[in-house]
């Protein structure tokens, strides 16, 4: 009964002790409102709460819940006010920056036909995964010798290449040299700029002349052998200094079909092969280059002698045809004659065993390969190598000779004496 009494006591004091409150406006509103501090101190307390929910939590649990903001915000504190969790983005955007592009290098003046080099490079100004693509607007007249082979070198936020020309006639130019740049396939950024052309200088018209200046050119050694009925097929094989061998060529109307092939080195120093076939009427084969050391015309003349030595065991063409293969047979029948004579004096057959086993030998060893066919449109190529040129395609199924082999290849005679390279699967043999 005495507690009853003292609860009622205490709310009557409490009702006399609080003043009624009348709120009428936002003034008086404001004044009965939560201090500041009082909401941040009651946040703050509820995220410490939070926190130590969350702290309580083992691994398992914290990955099963479905976390909402605040439990992140809890987990992992975070200087920044807002979270923006709209984006699905994994990887960052990168943005192109403005490229640097830069050519140097190029001559004042070049003649026609000289090698010339600029060297391009371009600065992204930032680390970044791209794939470079070149291209050059350029007139006719203007070569660009490396443009199936570019290769680039990559440093630190760089691009930087070589590039050769030469120029062959009037009007010779590089207009824009235009710099493409992908990434992750897609295009990333283009740029281009205009390069200081170099003077070029016309040289004298030459009928022999073989589209090449240079600081050297050397003819090694040559062969000319039959190639049909009606032409020869002439083989040279030359070195290069500071040239451009893939452009050798002669206008002359006596030469049916032309050619560099096996081209070794760079264009500091080059060796490789030209190959003619020019009608077997021609007798002699001249032909010049521009020195750019002396300044002068070099000139180089050639007998063309199908009986000629044969330039190396892999390019010679009939080995038949040759002095030494000649030699021989005179002597290995000249021994078998002589073994019959013996026996007929002697009446021994021993030599007699001995002329057969010469004779047996030598027939072997003049076709030890044996004969084959191929089929209609088999390629032969002037050497042993499938980056050879191409200088006959079969119009029909043929027999051919098996003269030799290298590697992959069968070296094959066809109808008319043709003599060139075949791969061995493209053969059935006898």
């Amino acid at each position: 009964m005495l507690r009853r009494v003292l609860a009622l006591f205490g709310i009557c004091a409490l009702s006399l002790a609080a003043p009624e409150v009348s709120i009428d406006s936002l003034d008086d509103l404001s004044k009965y409102a939560p201090k500041k501090s009082e909401q941040t101190s009651s946040t703050e307390g509820a995220q410490r709460d939070n926190s130590r929910v969350m702290m309580k939590m083992n691994k398992r649990e914290v990955m099963n819940k479905n976390l909402s903001l605040d439990d992140l915000k809890a987990l992992a504190p975070t200087n920044e006010v807002d979270l923006d969790i709209s984006d699905d983005k994994i990887y960052e955007d990168i943005k192109p920056k403005e490229l640097t592009l830069k050519v140097d290098g190029a001559p004042k003046k070049a003649y026609y036909n000289e090698i010339f080099r600029i060297n391009f490079s371009v600065y992204l100004g930032q680390k970044v995964t791209v794939t470079p693509k070149l291209a050059i607007d350029r007139t006719e007249n203007l070569i660009w010798l490396n443009e199936d082979n570019l290769s680039w070198i990559q440093g630190d936020e760089m691009f930087e290449t070589t590039l050769y020309f030469s120029a062959n006639g009037e009007g010779a130019k590089i207009n824009d040299i235009i710099l493409t740049l992908e990434r992750n396939g897609e295009f990333f950024e283009k740029s281009s700029i205009k390069p200081r052309n170099p003077e070029f200088i016309k040289l004298e018209k030459r009928e022999n002349f073989v589209h090449i200046s240079a600081d050297d050119l050397k003819l090694k050694n040559y062969k000319t052998a039959k190639f049909d009925d009606n032409s020869n097929l002439l083989t040279l094989d030359l070195s290069v200094r500071n040239g451009a061998l893939a452009s050798f060529s002669v206008d002359n109307p006596a030469i049916i079909k032309q050619g560099v092939d096996s081209v070794r080195g760079g264009y500091a120093s080059q060796s490789g092969y030209y190959f003619a076939v020019i009608d077997k009427n021609v007798k002699n084969f001249d032909f010049s280059y521009f020195n750019l050391q002396t300044k002068k015309f070099e000139n180089f003349g050639i007998e063309l002698n199908p009986q000629a030595e044969d330039l190396s065991t892999q390019i010679g063409l009939n080995p038949k045809e040759s002095k030494f293969e000649a030699y021989k047979q005179i002597a290995i029948y000249t021994l078998a004659a002589v073994l019959l004579v013996m026996f007929l004096l002697s009446k021994n057959i021993t030599p007699l065993i001995f002329a057969v086993i010469v004779l047996a030998l030598n027939l072997y060893y003049q076709n030890p390969y044996g004969n084959g066919k191929i089929a209609k449109n088999t390629a032969v190529h002037i050497l042993p190598i499938p980056t050879s040129t191409v200088f006959y395609v079969t119009k029909e199924p043929q027999k051919v000779e098996i003269l030799g082999e290298n590697k992959g290849f069968y070296k094959i005679m066809l109808s008319g004496s043709k003599i060139g390279w075949i791969k061995k699967d493209e053969i059935v043999k006898d």
